[in-house]
Protein backbone atom coordinates (compact mmCIF):
# COMPACT_ATOMS: atom_id res chain seq x y z
CA UNK A 1 0.00 0.00 0.00
CA UNK A 2 0.99 3.38 -0.91
CA UNK A 3 3.34 5.40 2.31
CA UNK A 4 3.23 8.70 0.43
CA UNK A 5 0.19 10.89 -0.85
CA UNK A 6 1.59 13.02 -3.74
CA UNK A 7 1.44 16.61 -2.63
CA UNK A 8 1.12 17.42 -6.05
CA UNK A 9 -1.82 15.68 -7.14
CA UNK A 10 -3.75 16.42 -4.15
CA UNK A 11 -3.27 20.27 -4.41
CA UNK A 12 -4.48 20.03 -7.93
CA UNK A 13 -7.18 17.85 -7.36
CA UNK A 14 -8.44 20.12 -4.20
CA UNK A 15 -8.19 23.22 -6.67
CA UNK A 16 -9.96 21.87 -9.56
CA UNK A 17 -13.09 20.69 -7.22
CA UNK A 18 -12.70 24.20 -5.17
CA UNK A 19 -12.95 25.97 -8.81
CA UNK A 20 -16.19 23.84 -8.91
CA UNK A 21 -17.46 24.67 -5.92
CA UNK A 22 -16.80 28.05 -5.93
CA UNK A 23 -18.63 28.40 -9.42
CA UNK A 24 -21.53 26.42 -8.19
CA UNK A 25 -22.22 28.66 -4.59
CA UNK A 26 -22.41 31.64 -7.19
CA UNK A 27 -20.49 34.56 -5.04
CA UNK A 28 -17.09 35.69 -5.22
CA UNK A 29 -15.88 34.22 -1.98
CA UNK A 30 -13.36 36.80 -1.58
CA UNK A 31 -16.07 39.44 -0.66
CA UNK A 32 -18.16 36.95 1.89
CA UNK A 33 -17.66 38.45 4.90
CA UNK A 34 -15.77 37.30 8.48
CA UNK A 35 -18.36 34.88 10.75
CA UNK A 36 -20.88 35.10 8.24
CA UNK A 37 -23.25 31.51 7.62
CA UNK A 38 -21.36 31.77 4.27
CA UNK A 39 -18.35 31.88 5.51
CA UNK A 40 -19.10 29.21 8.17
CA UNK A 41 -20.24 26.97 5.20
CA UNK A 42 -17.55 28.00 2.58
CA UNK A 43 -14.10 26.91 5.49
CA UNK A 44 -16.87 23.32 5.76
CA UNK A 45 -16.87 22.75 2.17
CA UNK A 46 -13.18 23.63 1.78
CA UNK A 47 -11.97 21.32 4.22
CA UNK A 48 -14.08 18.40 3.17
CA UNK A 49 -12.31 19.09 -0.54
CA UNK A 50 -9.16 19.17 0.54
CA UNK A 51 -10.08 15.22 2.47
CA UNK A 52 -11.57 14.05 -0.35
CA UNK A 53 -8.67 15.23 -2.83
CA UNK A 54 -6.38 13.37 -0.41
CA UNK A 55 -8.32 10.51 -0.53
CA UNK A 56 -9.11 10.21 -4.30
CA UNK A 57 -5.13 10.41 -4.34
CA UNK A 58 -4.74 7.36 -1.71
CA UNK A 59 -7.09 5.63 -3.91
CA UNK A 60 -4.97 6.38 -7.03
CA UNK A 61 -1.89 5.15 -5.27
CA UNK A 62 -3.47 1.81 -3.89
CA UNK A 63 -4.63 0.75 -7.00
CA UNK A 64 -1.60 1.57 -9.23
CA UNK A 65 0.27 -0.45 -6.27
CA UNK A 66 -2.33 -3.37 -6.62
CA UNK A 67 -1.28 -3.53 -10.19
CA UNK A 68 2.18 -4.63 -10.17
CA UNK A 69 0.67 -8.16 -9.78
CA UNK A 70 -1.57 -10.34 -11.99
CA UNK A 71 -4.40 -12.02 -10.70
CA UNK A 72 -2.28 -15.26 -10.18
CA UNK A 73 -0.15 -12.85 -7.84
CA UNK A 74 2.90 -12.80 -9.96
CA UNK A 75 4.72 -9.79 -10.80
CA UNK A 76 3.53 -8.00 -14.24
CA UNK A 77 5.74 -7.55 -17.01
CA UNK A 78 6.83 -3.65 -16.71
CA UNK A 79 4.91 -2.80 -19.93
CA UNK A 80 1.89 -4.85 -18.42
CA UNK A 81 2.23 -2.55 -15.68
CA UNK A 82 2.37 0.56 -17.56
CA UNK A 83 -0.67 -0.20 -19.78
CA UNK A 84 -2.79 -0.81 -16.34
CA UNK A 85 -1.10 2.21 -14.64
CA UNK A 86 -1.89 4.56 -17.69
CA UNK A 87 -5.49 3.43 -17.62
CA UNK A 88 -6.10 3.79 -13.69
CA UNK A 89 -4.55 7.43 -13.92
CA UNK A 90 -6.82 8.48 -16.82
CA UNK A 91 -9.47 7.23 -15.11
CA UNK A 92 -8.96 9.18 -12.13
CA UNK A 93 -7.84 12.54 -13.49
CA UNK A 94 -10.64 12.17 -16.20
CA UNK A 95 -13.79 10.28 -16.49
CA UNK A 96 -13.54 10.00 -12.40
CA UNK A 97 -12.83 14.18 -11.89
CA UNK A 98 -15.21 14.79 -14.67
CA UNK A 99 -18.38 13.47 -12.21
CA UNK A 100 -16.82 14.91 -9.28
CA UNK A 101 -16.24 18.32 -10.21
CA UNK A 102 -20.12 17.97 -11.90
CA UNK A 103 -20.65 16.91 -8.01
CA UNK A 104 -18.89 19.83 -6.85
CA UNK A 105 -21.10 22.10 -8.83
CA UNK A 106 -23.56 20.73 -7.29
CA UNK A 107 -22.44 21.01 -4.18
CA UNK A 108 -21.82 24.38 -4.13
CA UNK A 109 -25.33 25.62 -5.20
CA UNK A 110 -27.08 23.60 -3.03
CA UNK A 111 -24.96 24.14 0.13
CA UNK A 112 -25.36 27.93 -0.60
CA UNK A 113 -28.98 27.54 -0.95
CA UNK A 114 -28.87 25.66 2.37
CA UNK A 115 -27.60 28.89 3.93
CA UNK A 116 -30.21 30.64 2.30
CA UNK A 117 -32.95 28.62 3.66
CA UNK A 118 -31.95 28.90 6.77
CA UNK A 119 -31.81 32.28 6.79
CA UNK A 120 -35.47 32.91 5.19
CA UNK A 121 -37.43 29.84 7.23
CA UNK A 122 -39.19 32.10 9.14
CA UNK A 123 -40.81 34.11 6.25
CA UNK A 124 -40.85 30.94 3.77
CA UNK A 125 -40.86 28.25 6.23
CA UNK A 126 -42.06 25.23 3.68
CA UNK A 127 -39.82 23.38 1.71
CA UNK A 128 -40.83 21.94 -2.21
CA UNK A 129 -38.98 19.07 -3.69
CA UNK A 130 -38.92 20.01 -7.38
CA UNK A 131 -37.28 17.57 -10.28
CA UNK A 132 -37.15 18.24 -14.14
CA UNK A 133 -39.51 15.31 -15.80
CA UNK A 134 -38.26 14.16 -18.97
CA UNK A 135 -36.63 10.71 -20.23
CA UNK A 136 -33.68 11.20 -17.61
CA UNK A 137 -35.02 11.46 -14.61
CA UNK A 138 -34.18 9.20 -11.95
CA UNK A 139 -36.66 7.23 -9.99
CA UNK A 140 -35.37 8.99 -6.88
CA UNK A 141 -36.17 12.17 -7.97
CA UNK A 142 -39.41 11.18 -9.62
CA UNK A 143 -40.84 10.14 -6.40
CA UNK A 144 -39.49 12.69 -4.57
CA UNK A 145 -41.30 16.03 -6.89
CA UNK A 146 -43.60 17.60 -5.81
CA UNK A 147 -43.30 17.21 -2.16
CA UNK A 148 -43.71 19.78 0.29
CA UNK A 149 -42.65 19.97 3.77
CA UNK A 150 -41.23 22.12 6.66
CA UNK A 151 -38.18 23.81 6.01
CA UNK A 152 -36.24 21.77 9.16
CA UNK A 153 -38.60 18.43 8.74
CA UNK A 154 -36.23 15.55 9.23
CA UNK A 155 -37.42 14.37 5.49
CA UNK A 156 -34.73 16.45 4.58
CA UNK A 157 -32.04 14.83 6.66
CA UNK A 158 -31.94 12.52 3.70
CA UNK A 159 -33.83 13.79 1.02
CA UNK A 160 -32.42 17.29 0.33
CA UNK A 161 -30.41 17.38 -2.69
CA UNK A 162 -28.09 15.60 -4.41
CA UNK A 163 -29.23 12.49 -3.45
CA UNK A 164 -27.25 11.13 -6.29
CA UNK A 165 -24.56 11.12 -9.15
CA UNK A 166 -25.45 13.66 -11.40
CA UNK A 167 -28.64 15.60 -9.60
CA UNK A 168 -30.64 18.01 -11.63
CA UNK A 169 -33.41 18.59 -9.29
CA UNK A 170 -33.98 21.40 -7.16
CA UNK A 171 -35.73 22.98 -3.97
CA UNK A 172 -38.62 25.47 -3.88
CA UNK A 173 -38.65 28.02 -0.45
CA UNK A 174 -42.15 28.51 -0.16
CA UNK A 175 -44.56 30.77 2.18
CA UNK A 176 -47.10 28.64 2.32
CA UNK A 177 -48.82 25.38 0.77
CA UNK A 178 -49.75 22.02 1.40
CA UNK A 179 -47.56 20.11 3.57
CA UNK A 180 -47.76 16.10 2.01
CA UNK A 181 -48.17 13.92 4.66
CA UNK A 182 -45.27 11.62 5.33
CA UNK A 183 -47.71 8.43 5.48
CA UNK A 184 -48.64 9.69 1.81
CA UNK A 185 -44.82 9.27 0.40
CA UNK A 186 -43.37 7.13 -1.16
CA UNK A 187 -40.15 6.69 -0.64
CA UNK A 188 -37.04 6.15 -3.30
CA UNK A 189 -35.73 2.91 -2.86
CA UNK A 190 -32.05 1.64 -4.39
CA UNK A 191 -30.61 5.25 -3.23
CA UNK A 192 -26.80 4.78 -2.77
CA UNK A 193 -26.16 4.56 0.98
CA UNK A 194 -23.37 7.76 0.52
CA UNK A 195 -26.06 10.25 0.11
CA UNK A 196 -28.49 9.21 2.64
CA UNK A 197 -27.57 12.71 4.08
CA UNK A 198 -28.18 16.31 3.94
CA UNK A 199 -24.49 17.01 2.50
CA UNK A 200 -25.27 20.65 3.09
CA UNK A 201 -26.33 20.49 6.33
CA UNK A 202 -23.01 19.00 7.04
CA UNK A 203 -21.36 21.29 4.93
CA UNK A 204 -19.85 18.39 2.92
CA UNK A 205 -18.75 18.78 -0.89
CA UNK A 206 -18.88 15.11 -0.78
CA UNK A 207 -20.16 12.14 1.33
CA UNK A 208 -18.41 10.88 3.57
CA UNK A 209 -19.48 7.33 2.91
CA UNK A 210 -17.82 7.83 -0.66
CA UNK A 211 -15.54 4.60 -1.66
CA UNK A 212 -12.65 6.42 -1.35
CA UNK A 213 -12.38 6.84 2.35
CA UNK A 214 -12.73 3.26 3.09
CA UNK A 215 -9.39 1.77 4.41
CA UNK A 216 -7.66 4.91 4.93
CA UNK A 217 -4.55 5.39 7.57
CA UNK A 218 -4.38 8.62 9.41
CA UNK A 219 -1.62 9.76 7.37
CA UNK A 220 -4.31 10.63 4.32
CA UNK A 221 -5.96 13.32 6.50
CA UNK A 222 -3.20 14.39 8.04
CA UNK A 223 -1.80 15.36 4.81
CA UNK A 224 -4.89 16.60 3.40
CA UNK A 225 -4.76 18.72 6.64
CA UNK A 226 -1.23 20.24 6.24
CA UNK A 227 -1.82 20.91 2.18
CA UNK A 228 -4.74 22.79 3.37
CA UNK A 229 -3.53 25.15 5.53
CA UNK A 230 -0.39 25.74 2.91
CA UNK A 231 -2.33 25.99 0.15
CA UNK A 232 -6.16 26.27 0.54
CA UNK A 233 -7.70 30.13 -0.06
Amino acid sequence: MPSTLSDDLVKYYAEQLWQAIAGGYGDDLTTVDFDTPDEQMLQKLQENVWQFSAAKNYSQLKALSEALVDSSGKIREYSEFKKAASAINQEHAGRFLQAEYNMAIGSGQFASKWVDIQRDKELLPLLEFSAIIDGHTSDICLRLDGIIRPVDDILWEQWYPPNHWGERSDVLQQADGTVTPLDDIIYPDKVPAMFKRNMAKEGWAFPEGHPYYTGNPDGVKATANKLRKKYGQ
